[in-house]
């Protein structure tokens, strides 16, 4: 039997905030700004999440990008 393991976790505002070290208007302004940024999925009203395999892919690609030392 194959057991699938999903690791597509909606996360709110609070958890990304930990999990980049970003506060809230940072994150705000880099979706205002940022095209690379993910963006949120919109759950009605004023409740938005992202998710989290998005992010980490995010935080990989700007690890990946930054110049040797």
């Amino acid at each position: 039997m194959t057991q699938t393991c999903f690791t597509n976790r909606a996360i709110g505002i609070n958890a990304l905030r930990e999990k980049i070290g970003l506060g809230r208007v940072t994150i705000w302004r880099r979706l205002k700004d940022d095209p690379t940024f993910p963006r949120p999925l919109h759950l009605g009203g004023n409740s938005y999440r992202w998710l989290e395999s998005e992010i980490d892919a995010w935080l990989d690609a700007r690890a990946s990008a930054r110049p040797d030392r």
